[in-house]
């Protein structure tokens, strides 16, 4: 079957799969993948003892696992060690993943340093970008580090792989993207006013601000509002980034932050306006959950008496609390708490466990005991039960705009592409991981939705050319869906390469669950036939 998409050529290989599945078709329905409509949470725990120190020998009949003050059993448990790691197998030739590279050993381990300059001031910056030198200069070999920054958008400046003498280079040629802030720093717009509203997420929370007085106070909302949805779309695309690697993974967010909520009004003495950023940070937090991010906050502007700081930092703790981290503030040495975060990931547990049949939809606050005296654990504080992400179509959609844009790779769909080149056209053999899409069965027949997506870029990163894209609707027997199962998804597309164009992106959204997979193909690597 073929469909021409303007100049895109899609070609689903349904003979690939039906030749696999005359291979299968003595296998048994069993051998089937199974789909339960109970969802096993599994969360990872660090424990450590009164020094700070990884405690490496419990095990699972050590723990407890309350959900919403209920006893459950733990159904699994894995220890996360780092370990000795290999290098990592390279790709055959002219095949491209969206996946991590598989090393031997470690689970975890990875962390990404954000750092965050849209809501810190410009005399903060140079104090942490020292001592995120401090924290590179004393990670361990097996750590894998990426460095990121977010100013006018987010970007990557060193991903995995780049060993320190790399990261620490292009540290020093680092620049923030200049932003005109008029005459207050980024993280200075509002001032020290404390409300005590609580959220409607957080509802022990104080983190309300209100715009400095003497200004131009709609624009410093304005201001304000963007700096806070730029930042929580860059947790949002990290997180999507992380969504294949197995573990326990970090995010370290140097930062001054921003408040959770902030009241304003346009005149002295007139009602006050709210602004409310706990259902965006809420949002945000599930998907750091579903990737198994642990957020640690790193308060760049170090030991301060001021009270404007509380209202960041109550956003930072309940980052750290909602997702298993730990905030460091009021501290000069910054390097430190970014060491403690990078010491999290070479060893914690993770935790798997069924709720309750008769557990109601929403956030399960969850509690994890040690039997053992003098161990301490941190761990996100719950989950939330049959409650995507995105459950309005234009929210969907949304994610798809932002995925297609994003400088890193969402890896939620697993993706694999072998390519060719002739001329000016562009051969790609695609394979997709069956058993992450959520096909559905309908009586005989397993049926799913996907869109796939291609845009060509320039050196910049900008777009060249319109979008191309293609809705591809399955209704597969059994066996045919046996066969995708084992052996991939097939598809083959054919593009009409664009002058410029140095890169393309392919984008695969399973629509059903809405989980969303890209993958950047530099066209340099590409041989050409």
């Amino acid at each position: 079957m073929f469909v021409f998409i303007g100049r895109l050529v899609l070609a689903f290989s349904a003979a690939a799969l039906a030749v696999a599945a005359q291979s299968l078709a003595v296998d048994k329905q069993a051998d089937l993948v199974i789909r339960s409509t109970t969802r096993l949470v599994q969360m990872s725990v660090v424990a450590q003892d009164k020094h700070g120190r990884p405690v490496v020998d419990l095990k699972k009949e050590d723990f407890q696992v309350f959900d919403k003050g209920k006893l459950r059993p733990i159904t699994v448990f894995v220890v996360e060690a780092a370990g000795i790691t290999s290098q990592p197998q390279s790709a055959p030739r002219d095949t491209f993943t969206n996946q991590f590279a598989r090393t031997t050993g470690a689970r975890s381990a990875y962390a990404v340093v954000l750092l965050d300059w849209l809501n810190t001031g410009w005399s903060d910056q140079a104090r942490a970008r020292q001592q995120v030198v401090q924290m590179l200069d004393r990670i361990e070999r097996n750590d894998r580090v990426a460095l990121y920054v977010l100013d006018r958008r987010l970007r990557v400046i060193s991903e995995f792989g780049d060993n320190t003498a790399t990261l620490l280079e292009k540290l020093a040629t680092l620049r923030g993207d200049p932003i005109d802030w008029g005459e207050a720093p980024a993280a200075s717009i509002y001032d020290a006013s404390v409300s005590s509203l609580g959220g409607a997420l957080f509802p022990n929370s104080t983190g309300v601000s209100h715009p400095a007085a003497g200004s131009n106070k709609e624009e410093q909302m304005f201001l304000l509002d963007q700096r806070v949805r730029e930042t929580l779309m860059a947790f949002q695309e990290i997180a999507a980034h992380l969504a294949s690697v197995p573990g326990r993974k970090t995010l370290i967010w140097v930062s001054a932050g921003f408040p959770l909520k902030v009241l304003w009004s346009v005149a002295d003495g007139a009602v006050p306006n709210e602004r409310d950023y706990n259902a965006e940070i809420g949002r945000t937090i599930q998907k750091l959950n579903d990737a198994d991010v642990a957020v640690y906050p790193i308060d760049a502007r170090g030991l301060t008496a001021s009270a404007s700081a509380y209202d960041t930092i109550w956003t930072m703790k309940e980052f750290a609390l909602r997702t298993g981290g730990l905030a460091w503030y009021n501290h000069n040495d910054l390097d430190v708490g970014m060491r403690n975060a990078l010491d999290d990931i070479r060893f914690s547990y993770t935790i798997g466990f069924l709720p309750p049949e008769e557990a109601s939809n929403g956030f399960h606050n969850v509690r994890v005991n040690v039997r053992r005296p003098g161990v301490s654990l941190h761990y996100r504080e719950g989950y939330y039960l049959d409650e995507p992400s995105n459950s309005h179509p234009q929210d969907q959609r949304t994610e798809v705009v932002r995925a297609m844009a994003s400088p890193v790779d969402s890896t939620a769909v697993p993706i694999t592409v072998r390519a060719a080149r002739n001329r000016d056209t562009l051969m790609l053999q695609i394979s997709l991981d069956a058993g992450s899409l959520n096909f559905v069965r309908e009586a005989d027949r397993w049926q799913g939705k996907l869109e796939i997506q291609a845009r060509f870029e320039a050196a910049d990163g900008g777009q060249i050319g319109s979008i191309t894209s293609k809705v591809v609707e399955f209704n597969m027997l059994p066996q045919t869906y046996g066969a995708a199962l084992r052996n991939g998804l097939p598809f083959h597309i054919y593009l009409q390469i664009p002058p410029d164009a140095t890169a393309l992106k392919e984008l695969v959204w399973d629509v059903r669950s809405g989980k969303i997979g890209t993958l950047s193909i530099p066209l340099k690597m590409v041989t050409e036939n």
